[in-house]
């Protein structure tokens, strides 16, 4: 991978959301963000984009826009997981009753549908913690290879 990331003169759509998921995966939202706002006017049903686009708008803490975001992916996609994940981590995110009752409803929902991943324990764990329904969050500890994650009390 080259040491910078940028789209060349003539980067086709298919390039800005490749070098997007490249800053992603380096941990880069804010470099992504532009690049996944260019693709998701050229292609505004692409729902993992509009997804990612939470994503990295979580990441950078402008919660405001991951809803808005998240929101049409799920217009696009109703069932899509990544987008519920990502709304639900924006409404934690902006910290307001209403929102944190909607968020660990989406937070329960994919845990519900992906029962054996830690990522979605986690999430709504934390999510259940803001609602004071749990008196206290869980900790992943990242599991060796080819093993579960397990948790514990903190």
């Amino acid at each position: 991978m080259p040491s910078t990331l940028q789209p060349t003169a003539t980067s086709d759509v298919a390039q800005l959301f490749a070098l997007a998921i490249a800053w992603l995966q380096r941990q880069e939202p804010v470099k992504a963000i532009p690049l996944l706002e260019q693709y998701t006017q050229r292609v505004p049903n692409d729902a993992a984009a509009l997804s990612n686009l939470a994503f990295a708008y979580n990441e950078t803490e402008q919660f405001e826009k991951s809803i808005a975001c998240a929101r049409q992916a799920l217009k696009v996609d109703p069932a899509s997981l990544s987008a519920k994940t990502n709304l639900g981590l924006a409404l934690r995110g902006l910290g307001e009753p209403t929102a944190t009752a909607e968020a660990s409803q989406l937070l329960e929902e994919v845990y519900r549908l992906q029962p054996a991943s830690g990522e979605a324990l986690f999430n709504f764990s934390l999510a259940r913690f803001d609602q004071g329904t749990s008196t206290r969050p869980c900790k992943v500890s990242r599991p060796a290879e080819n093993s579960l994650a397990t948790f514990r009390r903190f």
